[in-house]
């Protein structure tokens, strides 16, 4: 507004100050002298508006929301950020956090941390922010497949805090190191726990499937044109589930598995590490723990897998503060946080200078996590929203296979309509 009177004011004195051409000059460095004044007030106006809103902004509290029973290492965490970025951060505990951002994002928190496998619908729905500031670097530190899970159609979201995958836990008195090296002779020479005919065993078996060379959504699990579990290797796990019904050294079980063990009704289990510390206590120093063991369903010999999960750490698209809300998410899953959030609560980081870290490899169980979540013991369970339809498909073929509710000659049917119910055709 100033700058435009100031224009005019040239205006007026070029047409009406004819009179002389010395009185013409004093009243244009006159004018031209307001302009630059008028001008210079006006910037400095404006930069000291900005630095006031920018200022405001990075004082405003963050909210950082947090799984059950993660509260308190991220609280030290967060007055470590407060402490060196002058922003203070509320640290919340939430039980479904991804439902609780979907259906309110301007009441959810500013970073927020939640399984991977969430991150497909999240991003579909334009509920968190690109990782614009950090992308290089959370790149270089983290695994690849922490990266991975971390990106949705070749675009970094998350922020990787750790990585978890399923391991065979076993009784050292029962089993040695040549008894552990394939499922054949896991299964000769103890009673084994499987969850083969209760909710869950989709998510234990489907790496199997997929280990021995069926897919599920592709090769990078976000192809929802490109499921084959019902080729020839998917039929032949899915014969294997309904034959082991018959295996009196595989034990059916889920929820379960910890009575069986103390009972003596198993002295092996395909779990993870949250039951640590339940099978430690009925073990002892008699614990051992290994990645999945080798099989062969009648296509060769190939290393059973596990669904490998990354948690990971978001930032709401909805933050009033998305750079300092990036900040704080890079500041609590950088290699520092990553071990210091292993010491209280035992998750194995992604980070791979963490991971490779004397504090990490000493602890059995933690090395043990470590090699199950490479890609030869496991695969990034896929992302995408089409996930959620899935589970319940794959969970009812398999139950009923193993139940005998699905023949054999049935099976090839069984898997032509399963993938036709959960993936799309190809264009």
């Amino acid at each position: 507004m100033h700058f435009t009177k100031a224009l005019k004011k040239i205006s007026i004195t070029i047409l009406y100050n004819r009179k002389g051409e010395q009185k013409m000059k004093k009243k244009m460095i006159l004018s031209i002298v307001f302009i630059a004044l008028a001008c210079f007030l006006v910037a400095c106006g404006q930069s000291e508006d900005d630095s006031k809103t920018q200022s405001a902004e990075n004082k405003k509290p963050l909210k950082m929301w947090v799984g059950l029973n993660q509260a308190g290492v991220y609280r030290e965490l967060a007055k470590e950020f407060e402490e060196k970025n002058g922003v203070a951060v509320k640290v919340i505990e939430v039980e479904e956090a991804d439902d609780a951002l979907l259906k309110d994002a301007d009441a959810a928190a500013d970073v927020i941390r939640l399984p991977h496998d969430q991150l497909g619908q999240l991003v579909e729905s334009g509920s968190v922010y690109e990782n614009e500031k950090y992308a290089d670097q959370v790149t270089k530190e983290n695994i690849p497949m922490a990266i991975q899970a971390s990106s949705y159609k070749d675009k970094l979201y998350g922020y990787p805090a750790s990585t978890d995958a399923m391991f065979l836990y076993y009784d050292k008195r029962v089993y040695n190191e040549q008894d552990l090296r394939t499922l054949d002779s896991l299964t000769k020479k103890g009673k084994v726990g499987l969850n083969l005919a209760e909710a869950g065993a989709d998510y234990r078996l489907t790496p199997w499937f997929i280990a021995n060379g069926a897919l599920l959504y592709g090769e990078d699990g976000e192809d929802v044109t490109d499921t084959t579990l019902n080729n020839e290797q998917g039929l032949n796990v899915l014969k294997w589930v309904g034959n082991a019904r018959k295996n009196p050294n595989i034990v059916a079980l889920n929820a379960d598995e910890i009575s069986a063990l103390q009972d003596g009704k198993i002295s092996a289990l395909f779990s993870g590490v949250w039951n640590a510390q339940n099978v430690e206590k009925i073990l002892g120093k008699n614990m051992g723990t290994v990645v999945y063991p080798k099989a062969n369903f009648g296509d060769g010999e190939i290393n059973l897998k596990a669904f490998s999960g990354v948690p990971i750490f978001v930032v709401n698209a909805a933050t009033k503060n998305p750079s300092k809300a990036m900040d704080l998410a890079e500041f609590v899953t950088n290699k520092e946080a990553q071990l210091k959030v292993f010491k209280e609560i035992n998750t194995v980081p992604s980070n791979k200078e963490a991971r490779e870290s004397e504090t990490v490899q000493s602890d059995p169980l933690a090395k043990t996590v470590t090699e199950a979540t490479t890609p030869e013991h496991s695969v990034l369970m896929p992302k995408l929203p089409e996930m959620k339809n899935f589970w319940p498909n794959m969970n009812a073929l398999l139950v009923d296979s193993y139940e005998g509710v699905v023949k054999v000659d049935q099976m090839q049917q069984k898997l032509d309509k399963l993938v036709r119910d959960v993936s799309k055709p190809a264009k």
